[in-house]
């Protein structure tokens, strides 16, 4: 283990319906996590990740850099991962890398060359997180901003050929019977990629250019429409 040491990597989503922690040599997972639990995420993401931190015979110490997802999903759980992540860059004084769920959710499918990719998340209220992708030269173009939209306005943002993932795809299906040169996986996990996770951080690091780990929500959080206040 101890030749490893420099060269740990910690990946944190909290942005979905379960946690995932992954850790890694680099590019090589050593182990990836998804936690389902009963108790808040700010109770139980400390002890999840020294748990893993551990069980490898390594300390916070040992990690070198730190990957966050910058949502959309759960507005609790974003903010929660977030500031935690945010405590580790600031102890230690290390890269943070910010990525966001929707990005991280189509980067798999990055090698589909000429396909439209839409990945969804479930934003409960009737809603979905929505994004819109080009696969281009095993890259993503981001066509459309992350937004929070209802099933039936899908169609009107795809472009064909389109595949379309996620939690909330199974929601917009009934809304596109009919659809030519749209394909839809409602057999989704609910938890994004280990491997996604680190290699995408990686090619943003390798990039060196400046990227924002501000929070991306795409809708305002119920308190805000209920108090009239923004939460930055």
């Amino acid at each position: 283990m101890e030749n490893r040491k420099h060269g740990i990597l910690l990946a944190v989503d909290n942005s979905l319906s379960s946690m995932t922690i992954v850790l890694s040599e680099f590019e090589n997972i050593i182990e990836e996590r998804h936690i389902h639990a009963h108790r808040p995420p700010s109770e139980i993401i400390a002890s999840c990740v020294s748990s893993i931190l551990s069980d490898h015979a390594c300390t916070i110490n040992d990690v070198s850099t730190v990957i966050v997802t910058l949502g959309p999903g759960s507005f609790t759980g974003i903010r929660v991962a977030l500031a935690f992540c945010k405590g580790i860059k600031a102890g230690k004084s290390i890269p943070l890398i910010g990525l966001p769920t929707l990005d991280v959710l189509a980067f798999p499918f990055r090698s589909m060359e000429g396909y439209h990719l839409s990945p969804l998340i479930d934003a409960k209220k009737g809603e979905v997180f929505f994004c819109l992708y080009q696969a281009q030269q095993e890259n993503l173009k981001r066509l459309t901003d992350y937004q929070a939209i209802k099933p039936e306005e899908l169609s009107k943002y795809l472009k064909k050929p389109c595949l379309l993932f996620g939690s909330g795809a199974g929601l917009c299906k009934k809304h596109l019977h009919g659809y030519d040169g749209i394909a839809i996986i409602t057999e989704w996990s609910t938890h994004v990629s280990g491997e996604a996770l680190i290699k995408y951080g990686l090619e943003m690091m390798a990039k060196k250019e400046p990227y924002s780990n501000e929070p991306i929500y795409a809708r305002r959080s119920e308190a805000e429409i209920k108090y009239g206040i923004t939460i930055g």
